[in-house]
């Protein structure tokens, strides 16, 4: 087994250093440090969060379940008037993008449809009372 060695301080090791700019240094360490507590700050923040947030989705997943649920009830206990294939729940958490696809383009023409109806004598009213507005928020 070795032994530890020690070093002996003579009298010509220098036992402080001098620096050129300590107080820049003090200041850099210590924005350093700032800015750790912060990080750490805004962790704890974050893991919060992410624990409400798992809370608040199994909540959630439970209320989705329970309204399924009594929607089958429900549904079971009415009478049978041979349109209950049609009615059924949907999977709140499945995207159907083709029906939104679908109602945007109608919207779009539905909107087309509606410019192309509003007389000119409309719009130059609608012109004027933005005017207004606009001078309102000004003053």
């Amino acid at each position: 087994m070795k032994g530890k060695r020690v070093k002996k301080i003579s009298s010509e090791d220098p036992i402080f250093v001098e620096l050129q700019n300590p107080a820049y240094i003090r200041r850099e360490v210590l924005s350093g440090a700032i800015e750790c507590i912060d990080v750490l700050k805004n962790y704890e923040v974050f893991k919060d969060l992410r624990v409400l947030k798992e809370n608040q989705t199994l909540e959630v997943k439970k209320v989705i379940s329970s309204l399924k649920r009594d929607y089958n009830d429900l549904k079971v206990s009415m009478p049978n008037t041979g349109k209950r294939s049609d009615m059924s729940m949907e999977d709140p958490f499945s995207h159907h993008e083709h029906k939104h696809i679908e109602v945007k383009q109608e919207h779009k023409q539905q909107k087309k449809e509606k410019i192309e109806t509003i007389p000119p004598g409309i719009k130059r009213l609608e012109r004027e009372l933005e005017l207004i507005k606009n001078k309102l928020n000004t003053i």
